[in-house]
């Protein structure tokens, strides 16, 4: 490309292209509103037991958040545990409320966490017979950092 034109044709051509490609940089970032998933534990009353109902006392969990910052996702009306989706905030309001005893992270559990059981059917002797092996579970997030 010894032509200052062609130089320039072609410059002009990268820089058309890639305006065209999404920037993943920006699309890696996680956005502003992301929520995270959390089961909150209620905090027992002090008063005698059944005076105080679960349902009350997650309606008064509730009244204490921001409005548009959470979604539930689960809630029980027996027993003192409540699934929600939760932004930074709401999550705030979580951890200093005096009606909660505990927030843990929402996660998924699989087969592969607490290893798992594959068996396939093998000839041995000329019969059929079944063989199984259990796997190695997967490492926990312990074990990896």
């Amino acid at each position: 490309m010894k032509n200052p034109l062609n130089k320039a044709l072609f410059v002009a051509a990268v820089l058309a292209i890639s305006s065209l490609l999404p920037v993943t940089a920006a699309s890696a970032a996680p956005p502003a509103d992301a929520q995270t998933r959390v089961i909150v534990t209620l905090a027992t009353p002090d008063s005698a037991p059944g005076s105080d109902s679960i349902p009350a006392r997650v309606d008064a969990l509730l009244a204490t958040l921001p409005a548009g910052g959470f979604r539930v996702i689960n809630r029980p009306t027996t027993l003192p545990y409540l699934t929600l989706s939760v932004g930074t905030p709401a999550m705030s309001v979580l951890q200093s409320s005096g009606l909660v005893a505990s927030i843990e992270r929402d996660g998924t559990v699989s087969k592969a966490a607490s290893g798992e059981t594959r068996c396939k059917r093998v000839k041995r002797k000329g019969k059929k017979v079944k063989v199984c092996k259990k796997t190695k579970p997967a490492p926990s997030a312990e074990e990896i950092h």
